[in-house]
């Protein structure tokens, strides 16, 4: 799954191609937790682009990590944005695609059944990109919910009467 905006997906999509690698997107990292949330076992790789995310929202690393441990996560459109890619590292991104490719950089190995490639979908994935419509469908979580799945916090309700 690659989370970017849509006018950021055609050069991370041409490189997936070139590997192999057939991907649905996400518009930001909500709709990503949310569709990771439905179909966990569908996905084993998660592109997570730098550029238009918003420092808050890298807690979605950690999180995809402790939740989906098959899942590696790999960083997109890193230039300029150094801190934010230092930061994503720390919280357990496992490489970095360029232009030139797909480097893991992460210190585990990963394991073996990753190595397995997936065929490209009949139709080029650079010319018609699958788009996540969760438009006509009900919440999978609430605000609460997503808010407490990606800090790992539980949500309490507020204090009746002042008690603590």
């Amino acid at each position: 799954m690659v989370i970017a905006q849509q006018e950021l997906r055609e050069g991370v999509a041409r490189i997936l191609h070139h590997q192999h690698i057939a991907a649905d997107y996400a518009d930001d990292p909500y709709a990503a937790m949310g569709e990771l949330s439905r179909r966990p076992l569908v996905y084993r790789t998660v592109v997570l682009s730098l550029q238009g995310i918003y420092h808050e929202e890298l807690k979605i690393l950690p999180a995809i990590k402790r939740r989906y441990p098959h899942i590696e996560v790999y960083l997109a459109h890193t230039d300029g944005r150094h801190g934010a890619m230092a930061e994503a590292m720390r919280l357990g991104a496992d490489g970095i695609v360029s232009e030139d490719g797909i480097h893991r950089t992460a210190t585990s190995p990963a394991p073996v059944q990753r190595q397995t490639v997936i065929p490209p979908p009949a139709t080029s994935i650079v010319e018609s990109p699958a788009k996540l419509d969760l438009s006509n469908s009900e919440p999978l979580l609430t605000a609460d919910e997503l808010r407490a799945l990606l800090e790992d916090e539980p949500a309490y309700p507020p204090a009746v009467g002042g008690e603590k």
